[in-house]
């Protein structure tokens, strides 16, 4: 027999409530990339589902089933709000969703129940999971941005290596722009900080040939030069954005920052036998968008379909839904025969979200 509970709260008060406890002193803060924080904050991140369905055991048999609102989430646990104390020890089984908006049920215990001060009867709960999740499922911020640095001053590669160190940031540096039109075409990045000037072929001409080439991840322009002339010169060139030199931590944090992308994780990523596999389905993702780049290039519509149906197929099977997806609906707008530029658009969205892919944390 399964009883039903609900917290009986107005959810502006609930939002209130999970605000004073990120900014409590024994809490534990909401996590943003480039904040300064200890190693127990770090690993948790702001998780926050109006009603999180949870399954709790009790003494004699029967379970408690409650619709609750969740704080926060880390590999190995997640915190809730609840309306009567749950003792500690107690076995549950939390159904949290991914950002993708699936369901992983994962088994666990209570370990902490603290009544909330000046909440009139809100206690906040702590469940410890029985084996650690995959983080980047459940929390966009946890997922590593890679950035790629451009510029042929070492020194300004230190900095920004010291700036930028961090468990969710991995840093590339090259020094010229010949060689990183050839990484980034070559290599996944979610952002590329590009001097503008360079010897040899500059900042800017790299920008126009990978955009060229149908390159969509973010770029931003580096430079001293700050005028809304040079800006509107960066911006025809197709960088996403500029960043000023001399530029400070928090300027280059805010470029990190603006990453929107959650970073696609399988959905068989707990399937342990499959992670080899996964690996290498992503692994290759980089040679197959070059392909499909080219077909898409050279208006090779017949290369281009077979490219986005294979990709289509298999993105499947690896339990990668939302690149297949995508892939069907190129693959439907070239047999049907559209106009080019809007199977263009849907490639270019297409190659980004593979961009996405990660074969786990």
């Amino acid at each position: 027999m399964s009883k039903h509970r609900q917290l009986r709260v107005e959810e502006d008060h609930v939002e209130r409530l999970l605000t004073q406890l990120d900014f409590l002193n024994e809490g534990v803060a909401v996590h943003r990339r480039g904040a300064k924080a200890d190693c127990r904050r770090a690993e948790r991140y702001s998780y926050r589902l109006r009603s999180m369905k949870v399954e709790m055991e009790q003494a004699n048999g029967q379970t408690v089933t409650y619709a609750v609102p969740s704080r926060n989430i880390s590999s190995t646990g997640v915190s809730f709000l609840v309306g009567n104390f749950v003792y500690p020890g107690t076995r549950c089984f939390v159904y949290l969703t991914t950002t993708y908006n699936s369901w992983q049920t994962v088994p666990g215990r209570v370990v902490r129940c603290r009544y909330v001060e000046g909440s009139g009867r809100v206690y906040e709960v702590g469940v410890h999971f029985d084996q650690a999740v995959d983080i980047t499922r459940f929390a966009a911020r946890a997922v590593r941005i890679r950035v790629l640095v451009v510029d042929d001053s070492e020194p300004i590669h230190r900095l920004v290596q010291r700036f930028l160190e961090s468990a969710t940031v991995q840093v590339t540096h090259l020094s010229s722009a010949e060689e990183a039109v050839k990484m980034a075409m070559a290599n996944p990045f979610d952002l590329v900080l590009m001097d503008v000037e360079m010897p040899g072929k500059n900042g800017l001409d790299a920008v126009r040939e990978l955009r060229a080439a149908g390159y969509v991840a973010t770029i931003v322009a580096m430079t001293a030069l700050n005028t809304p002339e040079f800006k509107e010169q960066c911006t025809a060139a197709g960088c996403s954005g500029h960043l000023a030199k001399p530029f400070t931590r928090e300027a280059l944090w805010d470029c990190v920052n603006s990453i929107q992308s959650a970073g696609l994780v399988s959905s068989i990523v707990e399937e342990h036998e499959m992670t080899e596999l996964i690996q290498a389905f992503v692994a290759e993702i980089p040679e197959r968008l070059q392909r499909v780049r080219a077909a898409l290039q050279a208006k090779n519509l017949a290369e281009l379909e077979r490219e986005v149906r294979a990709l289509r197929g298999e993105a499947g099977a690896y339990g990668f839904g939302p690149i297949a997806d995508r892939a069907a609906e190129v693959e439907k707008l070239v047999g049907d025969k559209v106009a080019e530029e809007a199977i263009q658009t849907a490639t270019l969205e297409l190659v980004k979200l593979c961009m996405s892919a990660r074969a786990s944390s």
